[in-house]
C-alpha cells in the first residue's frame, strides 16, 4: 500500500516551500495542483491542491472549520549510514 497525501492549500505557488523544507521536486502540476518528489524519484509522496480549484466536494469548505481541524501532519527521516 502507498500513501498519496494531499495538502489543501490557498496558494500552490506560494507552497513551494514545502519542496525546500522537504528537499524534493515538482514532478507534475500547475497553478491549481501540484506533485512533489524526492529528488531523483519519479513516484509522488505528497500533492498540493487549491481549496477551491475543480469543484471536490472531499476538500470540504475552508472557511468552515480552523485550518488543519482534526488533522496532524508531520515528516520523519531516517538516516541510514553506510559503514
Amino acid at each position: 500500500m502507498r500513501s498519496q497525501t494531499l495538502i489543501a492549500v490557498a496558494d500552490v505557488e506560494a507552497s513551494r516551500w514545502y519542496q525546500t523544507l522537504l528537499a524534493c521536486d515538482r514532478v507534475h502540476g500547475g497553478t491549481e495542483y501540484s506533485r512533489l518528489a524526492m529528488r531523483g524519484e519519479a513516484d509522488f509522496f505528497l500533492q498540493l491542491h487549491v481549496w477551491n480549484a475543480h469543484d471536490h466536494p472531499n476538500l470540504g469548505d475552508p472557511m468552515a472549520a480552523a485550518h488543519g481541524y482534526g488533522v496532524l501532519l508531520w515528516f520523519s527521516w531516517t538516516i541510514l549510514r553506510r559503514q
